[in-house]
């Protein structure tokens, strides 16, 4: 067993909230082309607010944001990790397998001089384009939320960004970019900082 599979299956304290098995049952229900127009027109187009509004500015209140760039945060992920991470959070295990099929069933040719070469099938990853790879991959990054809401609950002391304690937010995301938040003092960053060494060493990062 790989070090980052035993460290997700030892953690299952992390996975304090599953699907309701409603819902769960409900995934595995036959999807009707309707259904599928009517989720696309019920979209919002919503906007996050401008937390980072007046940084450069000079103010008593001590703030830290940290912008990472998940480098092929998508070419590193690993299947087993995807699966165990699916099982974590209570979905279905015919959903799973349907999930991990799509995913698995990639297959990669070469061209050269205008000629292809025979295909052979990825080994890990998401891939790039796929409409599903987003939600998996929000889905796997939920589990880095868990790990800092762990660390913040184990220690006792952090103390939230200004604009996010009434919400408790420690991070925002869009595609592969994260933003962190947190108070400007050092106990807080610290834990900020274990929290991502933790996510790292279980992801493969």
């Amino acid at each position: 067993m790989s070090r980052e599979t035993k460290c997700v299956i030892n953690a299952q304290d992390l996975f304090t909230q599953k699907v309701i098995s409603i819902e769960a049952e409900s995934m595995c229900l036959e999807v009707h082309e309707s259904e599928i127009k009517e989720a696309l027109k019920s979209i919002d187009d919503n906007k996050a607010p401008e937390l980072l509004k007046g940084y450069g500015r000079k103010q008593e209140k001590q703030r830290f944001a940290f912008k990472i760039d998940i480098m092929k945060a998508y070419d590193t992920m690993s299947w087993v990790f995807l699966e165990k991470i699916l099982e974590g959070f209570g979905f279905p295990s015919k959903f799973i397998k349907w999930v991990m099929t799509c995913v698995k069933s990639d297959a990669f040719s070469v061209c050269v001089n205008e000629e292809s070469f025979r295909y052979f099938m990825g080994g890990r990853s998401l891939r790039q384009g796929d409409p599903m790879s987003p939600y998996l991959f929000i889905i796997v990054m939920k589990v880095l939320n868990l790990i800092m809401q762990r660390k913040i609950n184990q220690v006792g002391t952090f103390k939230y960004h200004s604009g996010c304690k009434d919400l408790k937010i420690t991070n925002l995301r869009f595609a592969d970019d994260l933003l962190i938040l947190c108070n400007g003092d050092n106990e807080s960053v610290s834990i900020i900082k274990f929290a991502l060494e933790e996510f790292s060493s279980v992801y493969g990062l």
